[in-house]
C-alpha cells in the first residue's frame, strides 16, 4: 500500500506545483490583452458564432490544465474527508 502512496505522490499530475504552474503558462497565456481561455469562454457564453474546429481545440488546449486543477482540488478534498472518516472525526470542526 505504501508503494502505491509513493507513486501516486511522484505523478507530476498530482503535484500542487505542477498543475499551478501549467495554468499560469499554458492556461492564461497570452496574457494581453486578456487570458486566451477566458476570451474563449466568453465567445462560447455568447453563443459561440464564427468558431472553427482551430477555435475549439484552442480552448482544449488552454482550458485543459483547469480542468486538472479542480481534478487535484476534488481528489484532495476526497482524500481528507476519507481521512476523517476513517478516523471518527467526521462532523466535528477543528
Amino acid at each position: 500500500m505504501a508503494q502505491k502512496e509513493k507513486q501516486k505522490s511522484l505523478n507530476p499530475l498530482n503535484s500542487w506545483t505542477t498543475i499551478i504552474l501549467l495554468c499560469l503558462v499554458l492556461g492564461l497565456a497570452p496574457f494581453t490583452p486578456e487570458p486566451h481561455v477566458w476570451g474563449k469562454i466568453k465567445w462560447v457564453s455568447g453563443g459561440a458564432d464564427g468558431m472553427k474546429l482551430m477555435d475549439w481545440g484552442d480552448l482544449v488546449l488552454h482550458g485543459f490544465p483547469w480542468l486538472l486543477l479542480g481534478r487535484l482540488f476534488v481528489l484532495k478534498v476526497r482524500d481528507i474527508y476519507q481521512r476523517n472518516v476513517t478516523s471518527g472525526t467526521e462532523g466535528e470542526l477543528g
